[in-house]
C-alpha cells in the first residue's frame, strides 16, 4: 500500500485497487505505553472500575464517557466515509467494557448503520466472549457486525494438526473434533458452556447464524507471532496435514482468511517485535518469558532465555513478512522446499477456484438456492444446518452450497 497522506490520496488509492476491498484493523480498547500522552492530558479517557490485560479500561460509562464514546465514533465514521475504507476490523471487544444501558458496541454499529446509508460497510469482530447478538440478521443482512473471527475453529483444528495442548489449547484439548465439528456447523465451539481457562461460562448459543457470521482460519497473525519464535504452521506439520487444513478452510462455508505466504507455504518466522525503549522494553521482554513459563519447552529459566528478545530490529524486516513471489524464490534455493512450497499454492489456487465456482454465487448464479449440510464424528452426525440463500447484492460475502458432507473417517484420516 502506498503511503496516504489524507482522506484525498486514501480515497484515490481505494478507488484504484482494481475491485479489492479494503478493511482496517483499529484498535479501541487499549494504547501503547510509550508517546501515548492521554493518561496526562486527557485522564478521564480511562476509568478504574474496569481493568483489562492492558491496565485501567477506556472509560465508555458516565459523563465523561460519553466524550471518549463520541470521540471514538467520529474515529471508525471518519475511516470509511472520508479515507474510503470499506470495512473495519475491531480489536478484542471483550475488553471494551461497559455497564451503560445501551454498550458501547450497539452504539458503534448502529451509528455506522445510519450514518452511512447506501454503503454497503463490512464489520467485523475479534471477541473472546462469542456474543452472537451482535451477529444477528434481518432479512438476511447483518442488523449489527456482519462477522467474527473463529478462535474456536483455529483452536480445535490446531490441536487436531500439532497435538500441542499448552496455554489456551487446553480448552479444546479434551474434545479437539467435537470442537472443531461444532465450530463448522454452529460458528462456536462454547456456546454458554464452562470454559476451563476460567471455570465460567463462555458464549451464547449461535446454531442459528449463518455461516458468513464466522470467519474462518489456520493461522492470523496473533497465533503465529504470539508464538515463542513466530512458526508457521509449514514447520510444526507434515505437508500433507498442511494441505488438509488449506482445503479445510478454503472449501469450507464460512469466511476463509489466509494469512500471509500460507498459500504458498512460506516457513519464515514472524516474530513478536517491538521498538519501545527503556523500562517499557525491559517489561516486554520479561513479560514475554513470563508468559511462555508454563509450557514444557520453556519450563527453565535457561530455556527461556532462548525467547526471542522482541526488540531486536532484525525481527520487523521483510525477512518477517513475505509474499507468494518472495516466498517461492527462498524456496527455490532448495528443490525439495521448492516442491513443497510450489504445490501448496497450486493447491490453494485450486480451493481458491473451486470455491469460486462451486461455493460463491455471482451475479449469473444469484437464483442459487440453499442446500443442508452436514459434519460427521465418531458418534455419528453432530449437527446439521441449512445454508441461507444467497444475495448478488454482498459481493465480499462467501455463500455456501455444499452437497457433499464430511464422514467421520474423513475427518479422523485427515488429522491423525
Amino acid at each position: 500500500m502506498r503511503r496516504m497522506d489524507g482522506p484525498k490520496t486514501s480515497s484515490g488509492f481505494c478507488a484504484a485497487r482494481m475491485s479489492k476491498m479494503i478493511y482496517l484493523d483499529v484498535v479501541y480498547n487499549h494504547f501503547g505505553p510509550q508517546l501515548n500522552y492521554l493518561h496526562s492530558y486527557a485522564e478521564p479517557f480511562f476509568t478504574d472500575r474496569h481493568s483489562t490485560g492492558w491496565g485501567p479500561a477506556v472509560n465508555l460509562e458516565g459523563n465523561h464517557g460519553g466524550f471518549v464514546r463520541q470521540f471514538l465514533l467520529d474515529n471508525a465514521l471518519t475511516w470509511i466515509r472520508d479515507y474510503g475504507f470499506d470495512g473495519l476490523r475491531f480489536d478484542a471487544v471483550h475488553a471494551l467494557k461497559d455497564d451503560s444501558e445501551k454498550h458501547f458496541l450497539l452504539e458503534l454499529a448502529d451509528t455506522i448503520r445510519t450514518r452511512l446509508v447506501g454503503r454497503h460497510v463490512h464489520l467485523m469482530l475479534e471477541n473472546e466472549a462469542n456474543q452472537s447478538h451482535l451477529l444477528e440478521r434481518k432479512t438476511g443482512r447483518a442488523c449489527l457486525y456482519n462477522a467474527q473471527w473463529g478462535d474456536d475453529f483455529h483452536n480445535a483444528l490446531h490441536v487436531l494438526l500439532t497435538g500441542e495442548k499448552e496455554g489456551y489449547y487446553r480448552a479444546f484439548a479434551d474434545k479437539p473434533l467435537d470442537h472443531l465439528a461444532r465450530s463448522l456447523t454452529e460458528s462456536f465451539a462454547y456456546q454458554d458452556e464452562v470454559f476451563p481457562l476460567h471455570n465460567k461460562p463462555r458464549g451464547a448459543k449461535s446454531a442459528h447464524l449463518p455461516p458468513d457470521a464466522a470467519i474462518f482460519f489456520a493461522q492470523n497473525h496473533d497465533q503465529v507471532g504470539n508464538r515463542a519464535h513466530g512458526e508457521r504452521l509449514s514447520t510444526l506439520v507434515s505437508t500433507e496435514k498442511l494441505r488438509q487444513a488449506m482445503a479445510l478452510v478454503l472449501l469450507n462455508p464460512h469466511i476463509p482468511m489466509l494469512f500471509m505466504g500460507e498459500e504458498a507455504a512460506a516457513e519464515t518466522p514472524f516474530l513478536f517485535f517491538c521498538d519501545w525503549q527503556g523500562e517499557a522494553a525491559q517489561l516486554t521482554r520479561d513479560g514475554r518469558r513470563k508468559e511462555f513459563a508454563e509450557f514444557k519447552a520453556f519450563s527453565t529459566p535457561e530455556m527461556r532465555d532462548e525467547i526471542p528478545d522482541p526488540k531486536t530490529r532484525g525481527h520487523f524486516s521483510p525477512r518477517n513478512s513475505i509474499g507468494i513471489e518472495s516466498s517461492m524464490r527462498r524456496a527455490a534455493a532448495n528443490s525439495a522446499r521448492s516442491r513443497m512450497s510450489c504445490s501448496q499454492y497450486g493447491i490453494s489456487k485450486w480451493c481458491h477456484l473451486s470455491r469460486r465456482g462451486l461455493l460463491v454465487p455471482t451475479p449469473k448464479r444469484s437464483d442459487a438456492r440453499a442446500r443442508p449440510w452436514k459434519v460427521s464424528t465418531s458418534s455419528g452426525i453432530r449437527k446439521k444446518r441449512t445454508a441461507f440463500r444467497s444475495s448478488a447484492a454482498l459481493p465480499i460475502i462467501l455463500y455456501p452450497c455444499l452437497k457433499s458432507r464430511a464422514t467421520s473417517s474423513g475427518i479422523r484420516s485427515a488429522f491423525r
